[in-house]
This record gives structure tokens, C-alpha cells and sequence, in this order.
């Protein structure tokens, strides 16, 4: 009896459907295009200070990238 050649997980076909992402990349597009639109209007209107608008960006970016990240990353199998 021979043992089975060792298969990786990740290389095993999926029995579950790929999940969907979070939010779909037209609307992620979008959403890029708005919040930095947003942030020089805001600081034009006053409502946000011009020294703290590139902290805006960033934390707009950061989230953006976290939740990217976070719906790419496989789960562990249980």
C-alpha cells in the first residue's frame, strides 16, 4: 500500500463556493473616487480642518485596504 502524494489545502478543490466580496469592485471604484473628492470639499466648507485633511486620506485608505485584505484572506478550515 502506498501513501497518498501530500496535497496542500489550498491547492485542494473547494467544495464551497468562492465568497462573494464585500463590496464589488465598480462600487469600490466608486467609493475611491468619492472619498477623495470629498475630503477637499470638506476642508473648502470648513468642516474639516485643511492640516488634518491628509489624516482623512489616510484613515479613508487604511480602512479601505483593511477590509480588502480582510475579505481576501482565507479562513482555517474547521
Amino acid at each position: 500500500m502506498t501513501p497518498e502524494p501530500y496535497e496542500p489545502r489550498h491547492a485542494r478543490p473547494s467544495d464551497t463556493p468562492e465568497p462573494r466580496p464585500l463590496l464589488p469592485l465598480p462600487m469600490r471604484r466608486w467609493l475611491y473616487g468619492v472619498t477623495t473628492a470629498l475630503v477637499p470639499l470638506l476642508v473648502a466648507y470648513g468642516i474639516i480642518d485643511e492640516a488634518t485633511a491628509p489624516l482623512w486620506i489616510a484613515l479613508a485608505v487604511q480602512v479601505f485596504a483593511t477590509a480588502t485584505a480582510f475579505v481576501n484572506t482565507p479562513t482555517p478550515e474547521t
